[in-house]
């Protein structure tokens, strides 16, 4: 049996997908529609910051969506005042409440390293999380943006970079969110 058009262009190129639920809002909300790049990132180890769609290491039938914090040789602590990955403290401020109202006052803008800013939501009933985690070659630790309800290697653990099924580029549906994922 071959491939058809659109089973080729979804297993090696391009997917899309809707968000089923809230653990990465605000950046992707519960029923927005988003496209997923797959053909450049085969392969490739994710940069810290991308946001990823990847294989469920504890049921290999469901894709899970989060954002790549670390990567293999990183040292993570993950700390109720925010990330310290390698020695770096990942800053946070309040974000705006236009930027996502009903999530305030938990609305935080985190800043990379590198220079990229995320908004994330930080509940203040967050799960307790490990103290200092080395994540091991060839694997990286993921995020979702909603801290306190998303299920993400604070709980399971490290992902390996071989389940990378590909990185959300932008949200389509609904219409008023149209656009780039950062």
């Amino acid at each position: 049996m071959g491939f058809t058009g659109s089973a080729l262009r979804k297993a090696h190129v391009i997917d899309v997908h809707k968000a089923p639920s809230d653990t990465m809002a605000p950046t992707l909300r519960v029923g927005d529609h988003f496209v997923v790049t797959k053909l450049h990132e085969r392969g490739r180890t994710p940069a810290r910051g991308d946001l990823i769609t990847f294989i469920y290491p504890q049921d290999p039938s469901e894709v899970f969506v989060k954002r790549v914090v670390a990567i293999g040789g990183d040292t993570v602590v993950d700390t109720p005042e925010g990330l310290v990955i390698n020695g770096l403290a990942w800053p946070r401020r309040p974000c705006d409440a236009s930027a996502w109202p009903e999530a305030s006052p938990g609305c935080l803008i985190e800043r990379a390293p590198d220079g990229r800013e995320y908004t994330i939501r930080e509940a203040p009933t967050a799960p307790a999380r490990p103290v200092t985690t080395t994540v091991p070659e060839g694997q990286m630790w993921v995020r979702g943006d909603n801290r306190g309800v998303s299920h993400d290697s604070a709980t399971f653990g490290p992902v390996p970079v071989s389940h990378v099924l590909g990185r959300v580029r932008a949200i389509f549906l609904p219409l008023d969110r149209l656009g780039p994922v950062e």
